[in-house]
């Protein structure tokens, strides 16, 4: 069973990786001779990483994320 801090560390790890994926992907990490589509797809996939683990965190909080994107960004997300 996930405990409530579960949610937030797992967005702080996700975050870690998505910050590794984008050193990497703009000459800041190691590349290795990693090829650029490569670089892209892993950039994608920790954001998708990310964005997925906001909505789990929104969910388990009982946070309607739609109404606060639309309060705070100030326009209507089709979600």
């Amino acid at each position: 069973m996930r405990d409530p801090d579960w949610y937030i560390l797992k967005l702080q790890e996700e975050l870690g990786e998505l910050t590794q994926a984008w050193n990497k992907a703009s000459g800041r990490g190691r590349k290795r001779g990693t090829p650029i589509e490569d670089l892209r797809r892993s950039l994608a996939d920790e954001t998708a990483d990310l964005l997925g683990h906001v909505l789990l965190f929104a969910h388990n909080n009982d946070i309607d994320l739609a109404a606060a994107i639309e309060r705070k960004w100030k326009f209507r997300p089709d979600l």
